[in-house]
């Protein structure tokens, strides 16, 4: 049940927290949900997914009544049931709910033995993003939700434990997933199909964007020629094959919004390179997170133009309208 005056767990108290803050939304990730799945999984019961996902949904609810329109539970759902999916969009947005969450790793198929896993940006999926346009909800990617995990012969080092392993894991290993995610939603068309659509990739760092945008870009022949100021040929790898009339940059500027981790990483340069693409996050209570987190951005953000500033904290509420 709630505390009542405690933040963690109770509304009225959440919303007076946020107020002393400064902080008008928060857009709630399930901490301990993996643990049920993880149960599940362990007792060869995987076919109960859409059933938790439905229940933490309901509970998550059932905990901010009355004040989901500060803070907003992310909707859990189920894509390998694409229309159970959409279904579980539609009856959560009506309940309050304004984002749902998406995995950084291909779809698996349960029970289909070896059928390769699908890309998210098959056609299956469309519906989805449809949707997701329709309802007004962003399609958010967390931490922890991709696989794309680092091969087991960097632990096979002459060691004797698993430290490099681990740092390699922890520090390298997480920017991955939403990079493969975000150049295959450019690539596949995905954000030119739906231009309504916005995607945010939480708690994963900002450091590794530039170098994305950069090398999207340049893998397509559209990096800007100002960037090449000796009139040297740059060959690319797939210029002729991709055929959308953005670069891929112009896409993800436009659609997507990345959270810094602003306990541990600075705002710039990042913020310098795509002050349009970043958005405030304080991931507060958890370890990575600070309740301080809105006066480390702002003496970062000190002398920032004060669209840009505003962009920051309020790009994403704009786009949906909060």
């Amino acid at each position: 049940g709630q505390l009542p005056g405690n933040p963690f767990c109770h509304a009225e108290a959440r919303v007076a927290e946020c107020d002393a803050q400064g902080i008008a939304i928060q857009f709630l990730n399930p901490s301990f949900l993996a643990s049920s799945h993880a149960q599940a999984a362990r007792v060869g019961r995987l076919d109960l997914a859409p059933q938790i996902k439905h229940a933490w949904n309901s509970w998550a609810m059932q905990l901010v009544h009355g004040y989901q329109h500060r803070l907003i539970p992310v909707t859990q759902i189920d894509l390998n049931n694409v229309p159970g999916a959409v279904n579980e969009m539609t009856r959560m947005r009506k309940l309050g709910s304004r984002a749902f969450s998406i995995g950084e790793a291909p779809v698996g198929v349960r029970g289909a033995g070896d059928q390769l896993a699908r890309s998210i940006t098959h056609p299956d999926f469309e519906p989805v993003w449809s949707a997701a346009e329709d309802l007004g909800m962003a399609a958010i990617c967390h931490v922890g939700f991709g696989r794309e995990r680092i091969q087991f012969g960097w632990a096979n080092n002459g060691a004797n434990d698993l430290t490099t392993y681990s740092l390699l894991s922890m520090a390298i290993a997480p920017s991955m997933p939403p990079q493969l995610l975000l150049g295959a939603l450019v690539f596949d068309g995905v954000l030119e199909r739906h231009p309504n659509l916005t995607i945010i990739v939480e708690e994963v760092g900002i450091s590794w964007l530039p170098h994305l945008l950069t090398v999207l870009d340049r893998a397509v022949g559209r990096l800007p020629l100002a960037e090449l100021t000796d009139s040297e040929f740059r060959p690319d790898y797939a210029g002729s094959a991709y055929t959308m009339p953005l670069a891929p940059s112009e896409y993800l500027k436009r659609q997507v919004r990345v959270t810094p981790l602003v306990a541990t990483e600075a705002l710039r340069p990042t913020l310098d390179h795509a002050p349009e693409m970043l958005c405030f996050s304080s991931d507060y209570p958890h370890v990575e997170g600070t309740s301080s987190a809105i006066s480390i951005c702002e003496r970062q953000l000190d002398g920032v133009d004060a669209t840009v500033r505003a962009g920051f904290y309020g790009g994403v509420g704009d786009r949906l309208r909060l």
